[in-house]
């Protein structure tokens, strides 16, 4: 199992310097992929948060966020190998010629080291100050995703869609991975789940502190299905879970949540499954816990899972 980390990129703590300490201290300890995410604003006022009608706000930290690509182009400078991945890009609220060529910017950068995790959002309130209209947050996003590739395509690139044009053009850069920058689908609900089924490279789903095994295999499974019916290998799964880790066991308690020895008998147990997780993001920034106590926890679930130390842990560690 793969491990991932979020990089401290928000909250009134947050630094260049910072990101990007986090950053060289996450590749020398071994870690296998660095996570960013966007929000392009804070509401004064409450906001809807889900279908449910229920308001509220973002979460504190997301206040002051620095941008995800800027990030991940700094980053890239002063790593090496570790993995990159956005958790996610809001795709629709920026023309699909402008953020394809982004992309592929910090993908040739970091050396083909990205992979683009893309959503719809979730705030009408970004929709509006991007000056995007609502209706296009379903209806547009697959095709927004289209777009973008066709740009990574050779030149002479062009799209002819319902939402997006693109004249007979040049563009490049064009990303270092041959075929494009991997784009993996944010989304839980069933649609979005049917969504990234039919034209992902790989499912980002989040996860929480509310969440169950039921649930969370249940979507597994659904995602399982939805690629068989329509032909496609499986794909593989980035799960990014909003977790809790701990000192000592916890009794009640969701997937993936608990104490380093708890969190690895999950992974096992994910594992067993098959059902396409290759890779976890233990998030703890909504919590409040520093960097440092983040990294240190990954650590220790890493150590269970694998006795023996990587060189790069072992490089730290000197």
């Amino acid at each position: 199992m793969r491990l991932a980390i979020q990089l401290p990129q928000s909250g009134p703590r947050a630094t260049a310097r910072g990101i990007l300490a986090a950053a060289r201290a996450a590749e020398a300890a071994g870690i296998d992929t660095l996570a960013v995410t966007e929000r392009v604003l804070w509401p004064v006022d409450p906001v809807p948060l889900d279908a449910s009608g229920a308001t509220g706000h973002p979460p504190d930290h997301q206040r002051t966020l620095y941008d995800q690509l800027e990030v991940l182009a700094a980053v890239a400078a002063v790593t090496e190998r570790v993995g990159l991945i956005t958790a996610i890009v809001v795709a629709v609220l920026q023309p699909p010629a402008i953020l394809a060529r982004r992309v592929a910017t910090v993908d040739q950068l970091s050396g083909g080291r990205l992979r683009l995790g893309v959503g719809q959002g979730w705030m009408r309130a970004e929709y509006e100050a991007a000056e995007v209209p609502w209706k296009r947050r379903g209806a547009g996003f697959e095709e927004h995703v289209g777009a973008m590739r066709a740009t990574w395509g050779p030149d002479p690139v062009s799209f002819d869609g319902r939402f997006y044009a693109i004249p007979p053009s040049l563009q490049g850069p064009k990303p270092a991975q041959p075929g494009g920058v991997p784009v993996y689908v944010g989304a839980n609900a069933p649609a979005g789940i049917a969504r990234a089924a039919r034209f992902a490279d790989g499912w980002l789903p989040v996860g929480g502190l509310d969440d169950t095994w039921e649930g969370l295999e249940r979507k597994l499974r659904a995602f399982r299905s939805a690629t068989a019916e329509l032909g496609r290998a499986p794909l593989p799964v980035h799960l990014r879970l909003h977790t809790q880790v701990s000192e000592t066991d916890l009794d009640a308690r969701s997937p993936l949540a608990g104490s380093p020895e708890q969190i690895a008998g999950d992974v096992a147990r994910l594992e067993a499954l098959d059902l396409g997780v290759e890779e976890i993001c233990l998030n703890q920034t909504q919590r409040g816990v520093p960097f440092g106590e983040q990294l240190d926890a990954t650590l220790r679930v890493r150590a269970l899972l694998d006795p023996s130390p990587t060189d790069h842990a072992q490089e730290a560690a000197r």
